[in-house]
C-alpha cells in the first residue's frame, strides 16, 4: 500500500492510499481514525478522482462519526479504569 495523495484539512489528516486495484481514504483525528475503501473503476482511476469524492457533505458526516467514536472511546475508558486514570486518558483524547 502506498500513499498517492493527501487532502488538506484544518483538523484531520486525510491520506489517499492505493493497493491492488483499490483506493483507501484514511482520515485521522487525535485518538481515532476512519478508512473508506473504493474500488478503481472507469470513473475512479487516480488520486484526483478520489479527492473529488471528499465533499463538504462527506466531511460533515465524518465529523459526526468522529464524535460518536470519541464518545464510545470515552465510555470504554470510563467503564474500565479508576476515576483518576480515566480523567487522564480522556484528557488525552480531547
Amino acid at each position: 500500500m502506498r500513499i498517492v495523495g493527501e487532502v488538506e484539512h484544518p483538523i484531520y489528516k486525510i491520506s489517499i492510499l492505493q493497493h491492488m486495484g483499490k483506493f483507501t481514504v484514511k482520515i485521522e483525528s487525535d485518538a481515532t481514525s476512519q478508512s473508506y475503501k473504493i474500488r478503481e473503476s472507469e470513473t475512479i482511476q487516480t488520486a484526483h478522482d478520489v479527492k473529488k469524492l471528499i465533499t463538504p457533505i462527506f466531511l460533515q458526516k465524518i465529523d459526526k462519526v468522529f464524535l460518536d467514536l470519541s464518545d464510545n472511546l470515552i465510555h470504554m475508558i470510563q467503564s474500565s479504569q479508576t476515576s483518576t486514570d480515566s480523567i487522564k486518558m480522556i484528557d488525552d483524547i480531547i
